[in-house]
C-alpha cells in the first residue's frame, strides 16, 4: 500500500525491508506502507522497530514521529 498525500497512518513499526525498488514498512495496523527509496533514511526507520509511529505525507514529503515508546 502506498500512503496518498496527505494522509497518515499509525501503528507499531515491527520492521523494515526493501522490496521491488520500494523501502516497506510493516505496521501493526494489518497495513503494509511503500515509500520512494530516499523517502527516509531507512537505517533511521530501523531504530525506531518496535515503537508506535505515526508515518505523514505531506505532498510526496514524508514525515515519521514517535507516538510511544512501548
Amino acid at each position: 500500500m502506498q500512503l496518498k498525500s496527505n494522509h497518515e497512518i499509525l501503528g507499531v513499526l515491527h520492521a523494515v525491508s526493501e522490496e521491488d525498488s520500494c523501502c516497506k514498512l510493516h505496521l501493526s495496523c494489518n497495513y503494509d506502507i511503500e515509500l520512494p527509496p530516499a523517502a527516509i533514511p531507512e537505517n533511521k526507520l530501523a531504530a525506531l522497530v518496535g515503537k508506535k509511529v505515526c508515518i505523514f505525507n505531506f505532498d510526496g514529503e514524508f514525515f515519521i514521529r514517535i507516538i510511544s515508546e512501548r
